[in-house]
């Protein structure tokens, strides 16, 4: 998973209790993990901080549709969506899913994160 480095510590936190695949984690700026992205870097989910650049990455088929997932105030939300060559699209999806309504939901909550 590639995500922005404002979500390290709730991520880090869910990712050793998430059951659906062993989950690596890779935080940096948003704008340099999208940059990995369109250099075919491999990941399964990309989380950034902000809907622009995951909606740009949707529009050119890179990534699939984003999911908004959570907030720290009413204008920094956070989206998330499965690259669309992940390794393992089931467990990348049952993962954002996890972002949605889950354990890591419950980590970005402990976490500060609001609702998006």
């Amino acid at each position: 998973m590639s995500a922005a480095s404002s979500l390290e510590e709730a991520l880090t936190a869910c990712a050793p209790g998430y059951a659906g695949a062993a989950v690596q984690l890779r935080f940096a700026g948003s704008d340099e993990l999208a940059a990995q992205l369109r250099r075919g870097v491999p990941a399964d989910v990309f989380a950034a901080a902000g809907t622009a650049l995951p909606e740009a990455l949707a529009q050119e088929g890179k990534l699939e549709a984003p999911v908004e997932f959570a907030s720290l105030d009413p204008t920094a939300t956070y989206a998330a969506g499965v690259v669309t060559a992940a390794a393992q699209p089931e467990a990348a999806q049952a993962f954002v899913d996890d972002l949605l309504a889950g354990g890591c939901h419950d980590a970005l909550l402990a976490a500060g994160f609001g609702e998006p």
